[in-house]
């Protein structure tokens, strides 16, 4: 099985968001250690652990909540009768997300606007071209990547 660095690399290579659990701190009986990790994918899919049980299935949907708004997110949780996993421990987690592309919005599509958009393309940017005159893209040329939005 490949690191969870080398699995970071391949999704990166892919430009494909994931989040990245890892356990800060472990107290009590806990089903993990301290710098367990796992990687979820926005479909849930996941590489790695953080213990199983309502543990995993928890960090899995704050995994997907970080991806969604794109920050960290730091959760515990005590592992007890209440919680369905009587490990008796507790568990601390930072969840990261990571392969966000940042958006960029430039507003007007003139000379400028559009040498700008193409200076960046192939940038980590999503691009998005903003401007009020109607039929205004219809002829500007530019790169696929580059998102066109005519407000009004």
């Amino acid at each position: 099985m490949k690191n969870w660095i080398e699995l970071l690399t391949e999704f990166k290579l892919k430009r494909q968001p994931v989040a990245l659990v890892t356990v800060t701190k472990c107290s009590g009986s806990a089903p993990c250690v301290v710098s367990s990790r796992m990687i979820v994918t926005e479909d849930k899919s996941i590489s790695g652990t953080i213990g199983g049980g309502k543990l995993a299935f928890k960090a899995i949907d704050k995994a997907i909540l970080a991806l969604n708004e794109n920050r960290i997110i730091e959760s515990s949780y005590t592992l007890g009768p209440e919680f369905e996993q009587c490990c008796g421990g507790k568990v601390e987690f930072i969840i990261e997300p990571m392969n966000q592309s940042p958006e960029l919005f430039l507003f007007g599509a003139g000379h400028i606007g559009t040498e700008i958009a193409k200076l960046l393309v192939g940038t980590p940017f999503k691009v998005k071209l903003i401007d009020s005159r109607e039929n205004w893209f219809s002829e500007t040329i530019l790169d696929e990547s580059v998102i066109k939005c005519q407000v009004k």
